[in-house]
């Protein structure tokens, strides 16, 4: 019993997965109907009590806000992150989607409040991750971008601390994240913190764009 459960979670995690995937390339109608599939295996093989379900709503509620039904969105996500927050010591990749697809949703119906402290959740989810979540810290780093207002006008709404300045100089070079905590003597997580502050700071959303805005502004 306990291995069909198990198989059933693997289908429904890579639907969700595919689902989400589907909707970045822009196939809504597919990314549907892997969606509704997810969600289907979460209900009726009784996975309803299983945290990594969330991933499923997640990806219905992708589909939803993609088509700009954000409301359908809301009511999809809030209600299993919420249930997530109640349950201690889970890992952290199937609540970082949805937080910051929430995020998102909350942004474009003008609570930038709401969508700051899902954004806050969220980057402290990302800091006990390993490398390899430039993507997710992109999302972050946007989400934090419309959140206070953009910043390409070539000066920063603050000032880099001497440690991120020093973090903007080693991310021009071809070391990863890991390497340049090695680089500082810090822990990876504390270069990745400080990473997603140059990002919000600097008003960018990669590494290419941060190392380029840095050198614009003589950092």
């Amino acid at each position: 019993m306990q291995s069909e459960a198990s198989l059933l979670l693997v289908r429904m995690f890579a639907d969700a997965v595919l689902a989400l995937v589907l909707v970045e390339l822009g196939r809504l109608s597919r990314a549907q109907d892997y969606a509704l599939a997810s969600r289907d295996v979460a209900i009726t093989g009784d996975l309803g009590r299983l945290p990594q379900t969330v991933m499923a709503y997640a990806a219905n509620g992708a589909v939803q806000a993609a088509r700009g039904q954000f409301d359908q969105a809301r009511s999809e996500l809030e209600p299993v992150l919420e249930l997530r927050r109640k349950i201690p010591g889970l890992g952290p990749w199937n609540t970082i989607v949805p937080t910051l697809l929430l995020a998102r949703i909350r942004l474009e119906a003008g609570d930038q409040a709401g969508a700051a402290e899902l954004a806050e959740e969220a980057r402290e989810a990302l800091a006990a991750l390993p490398d390899g979540t430039e993507a997710l810290q992109a999302r972050l780093a946007e989400i934090d971008r419309r959140i206070g207002g953009g910043n390409h006008e070539g000066h920063t709404a603050e000032p880099l601390t001497e440690r991120e300045s020093a973090v903007l100089r080693l991310l021009g070079g071809a070391l990863s994240l890991r390497e340049i905590s090695n680089e500082l003597y810090v822990s990876a997580n504390t270069v990745k913190t400080h990473t997603q502050a140059i990002y919000r700071k600097l008003g960018v959303s990669t590494r290419h764009e941060a190392v380029a805005q840095g050198k614009r502004l003589g950092l």
